[in-house]
């Protein structure tokens, strides 16, 4: 028998636990931001307890298909859109849905455009080549859903495959030897260096403090992006990293020269793949390219391992391109309910917007001398 349940309470939510973990890990999006602790402490930090709706498929007592998301209004133009979106934010590094294949995935999909009192379903990000992806545009197709897609950020990956030494050589020989100039080795460049691995919560609540005061002297704080105690971001770190480090799904490598704390990547890391979702540098240290150090040494440490690991380096940024081999691709599907708002922008988005960027580039064209 087939049910559905619509979780709108965060202790509704809380019991979840087991079923939603045990349902990730039959899917291809089985990592530690589309686990229950994750979600959960996501919810809290950003205090969305009261926009809910987490759309769950059960067959035979079995939870076999869920959707993280919650009603958020979304402006378009001067239009305010009623939004359903995934419970995500900019430290989420992607989001899906989750179904242990295509029946429960399209009964997922029914369930959530049956919800009532939604104009759109943003869903940004997903993976490109994930299976429940492929699932989720079939129906949007084959049920005459008006959606819009775009293409989302480009992941860049590193597979430890191979030696480091081989590694190492397949980088370009400019780059090379620019890193030579200000690798923390050569001779006199610094006092003293270390990397250091935080594993465990005593360690991360000596470490914490440092963290936020590096965040203050990164490039982040000129554009108020940087980590703030009790900000919503601060207080998922503060909150998932302890509860991380006990299941082994938080590694933070951390740089400290010259006796301070420099620099450190933050990663959620699970069955040797590592998600860096959060990198950050003291500027004032600048002039020993700390990151470029930093993330070498993960990336030698990953192949001296004897595995083959994946490194996921997140969105695209010209300085990660020198260390990966791989780019996946992620969408931004965009779906309008079926009425007059939803179809409005949809329709909007496919047809009007790309027709006014034509003009307006026509009209620069014939501007021209």
């Amino acid at each position: 028998m087939i049910k559905q349940k619509i979780i709108e309470h965060l202790d509704e939510f809380k019991k979840l636990e087991q079923p939603w973990n045990d349902l990730v890990m039959q899917t291809d999006v089985d990592h530690i931001y589309m686990k229950h602790q994750w979600f959960y402490e996501w919810i809290k930090a950003y205090q969305e307890t009261d926009s809910l709706a987490i759309v769950t498929i059960w067959q035979d007592g079995l939870l076999v298909a869920a959707a993280p998301i919650h009603r958020k209004p979304l402006r378009f133009k001067k239009i305010t859109a009623r939004s359903l979106s995934f419970l995500s934010s900019g430290v989420s590094p992607r989001c899906n849905f989750i179904a242990i294949d295509k029946p429960s995935a399209d009964n997922l999909f029914t369930a959530i455009f049956a919800l009532s009192k939604w104009d759109l379903l943003s869903t940004d990000n997903v993976e490109s080549t994930s299976a429940v992806t492929q699932y989720y545009l079939d129906y949007l197709v084959n049920h005459m859903q008006p959606h819009y897609i775009e293409p989302g950020f480009q992941s860049l990956y590193l597979r430890s495959e191979g030696t480091w030494d081989s590694y190492w050589k397949s980088l370009s020989s400019n780059w090379r030897t620019n890193f030579k100039r200000y690798s923390l080795d050569k001779p006199g460049k610094v006092q003293s260096y270390e990397i250091r691995h935080l594993r465990t919560e005593s360690e991360y609540q000596i470490f914490e403090p440092e963290m936020l005061k590096i965040s203050e002297k990164s490039w982040k704080a000129e554009i108020a992006s940087h980590l703030v105690a009790n900000s919503a971001l601060g207080r998922l770190y503060s909150c998932f990293t302890p509860i991380g480090l006990r299941n082994g799904w938080v590694y933070i490598p951390h740089l400290i020269i010259n006796g301070e704390y420099v620099g450190y990547v933050y990663f959620l890391c699970y069955q040797d793949k590592y998600v860096g979702i959060r990198a950050e540098f003291d500027d004032s240290f600048k002039e020993f390219s700390p990151g470029n150090n930093l993330h070498l040494a993960i990336i030698k440490e990953l192949y001296s391992s004897g595995r083959t690991c994946e490194y996921d380096l997140g969105p695209d940024a010209a300085y990660k391109r020198n260390f990966c081999n791989l780019i996946k691709q992620h969408h931004n599907i965009l779906v309008g309910n079926k009425n007059i708002k939803g179809r409005g922008i949809i329709f909007a988005k496919n047809h009007i917007l790309p027709l006014m960027r034509l003009m307006a580039s026509t009209e620069s064209t014939k501007s021209l001398p």
